[in-house]
């Protein structure tokens, strides 16, 4: 991988929207309110791979 940073906060970014959407979905749909119980699941990924985009190396 030449940019194993920008993958890594791309990914992130994409869980803590993905997050976002499933807590307004779920809060807003009475059909949907299981995706307001479980909200918090992508933001998991979300630290993991922020954390790990800090400890990747620069690309060239």
């Amino acid at each position: 991988m030449k940019d194993q940073k920008k993958i890594f906060n791309t990914i992130g970014g994409l869980a803590v929207a993905a997050s976002f959407i499933m807590y307004s979905v779920g809060s807003s749909d009475s059909a949907l309110t299981e995706l307001l119980d479980f909200f918090w699941s992508p933001l998991i990924l979300a630290v993991v791979c922020f954390i790990a985009a800090n400890k990747a190396p620069a690309g060239k």
